[in-house]
């Protein structure tokens, strides 16, 4: 039963550490960070099964119900298969709850193509075939944005626009009717 317990406790200190240091080299834990160069590879649109927190779980349950097993006069075999079990049960709940969190969060990050059809103001006048810049809402902030005139006008400073098109890191707007 000792085996077991130091199991359990080794997977609980290491969910422990986690929750006190905000996860490892605030990296999410995750195991796999380093393993492939390619990191949009490993982005997932949740929690890892390989994380730290889900491996630890897994460890703190199997350990509990081996233990549990190793206590009800199971045999080692029979306990580890208890084990197993209680683990993937605990992992299993862990995970349910990290994905739930996980869902919650909310990105700032602004995709310039979904600017289309946003109104505009102009911050800095866009010369007749020229660029300027223009200032509009996104996700809740003010964004700035380099901006040439559909028609090839000028546009003057504090009109307001209309994003038509997006071209590279610019966009190409009209007044607005």
């Amino acid at each position: 039963m000792v085996i077991f317990l130091t199991i359990c406790a080794v997977g609980f200190t290491i969910l422990l550490v986690s929750l006190l240091l905000g996860e490892i080299a605030d990296h999410g834990g995750e195991l796999l960070h380093d393993i492939g160069g390619d990191h949009d590879a490993l982005e997932t649109s949740g929690p890892s099964f390989f994380s730290l927190r889900m491996m630890a779980s897994f460890v703190t349950g199997f350990g509990g119900a081996g233990a549990i097993g190793r206590h009800l006069d199971l045999s080692y075999f029979a306990s580890s298969a208890v084990g197993l079990g209680g683990g993937m049960a605990i992992a299993g709940l862990v995970y349910v709850v990290v994905s739930f969190v996980y869902k919650q969060q909310a990105s700032s990050t602004v995709v310039v193509s979904q600017l289309v059809g946003k109104i505009a103001k102009v911050s800095i006048t866009i010369p007749a075939g020229g660029v300027g810049q223009v200032t509009l809402p996104a996700k809740g902030s003010t964004m700035t944005v380099m901006a040439r005139a559909q028609d090839g006008a000028e546009i003057e400073y504090g009109s307001v626009v209309v994003v038509k098109e997006v071209v590279g890191d610019q966009i190409t707007v009209a007044r607005q009717p």
